[in-house]
């Protein structure tokens, strides 16, 4: 059964106003993380097939070395004529470890996904599934209502709906290009 649950917006306290940052994400592009954990996983394979184990805790094979992946929500980014529109893919996160800030500017989204069992019993033959902290900051165009975003989780996607000012919304006008 699917339900639809509001997520609470927190604004910070007002700071003084910096020119807003366009709309973008704050993490860079990373080409090759992808293939990163491709190698690291066909690693593990090997590690697994060679020497009949998985990758026990204190296994230092001299190719391991500590991963530090940012994990990252995928996320649309909309341009509607009486808002902007973000969607986050948050399977499997509740909306109490949902936490969206605004200050300065820019909109937070922090969001914990915790493990749901311990395998005291069973060792991973493979895990896939990504658990952490997830973190997105996006800079607020001139023209958002900060005072009137509204966040709704539904079926692990998270909506952030970002109302345009009325003014901005009459003040909008299309010029016409003109060839030279």
């Amino acid at each position: 059964m699917a339900t639809d649950t509001r997520v609470q917006v927190r604004s910070a306290p007002a700071q003084p106003k910096a020119a807003p940052a366009p709309m973008t994400t704050s993490l860079p592009w990373r080409p090759f993380e992808t293939l990163r954990r491709e190698f690291d996983r066909l690693l593990e394979d090997m590690d697994r097939s060679f020497f009949g184990r998985g990758a026990e805790a204190g296994d230092d094979a001299f190719w391991r070395r500590a991963i530090d992946w940012r994990i990252s929500p995928s996320v649309d980014v909309l341009e509607r004529d009486k808002a902007y529109e973000i969607t986050a893919e948050l399977a499997g996160v509740e909306p109490k470890d949902i936490e969206i800030s605004v200050a300065n500017g820019v909109v937070t989204l922090r969001a914990s996904k915790s493990a749901e069992t311990e395998h005291k019993d069973a060792e991973h033959f493979v895990r896939e599934r990504q658990f952490g902290r997830y973190e997105r900051s996006f800079g607020l165009p001139a023209d958002v209502d900060a005072e009137h975003i509204e966040a709704h989780l539904h079926n692990g996607v998270l909506r952030l709906v970002l109302p345009r000012r009325a003014d901005a919304v009459a003040d909008r006008r299309t010029i016409t290009v003109k060839a030279a």
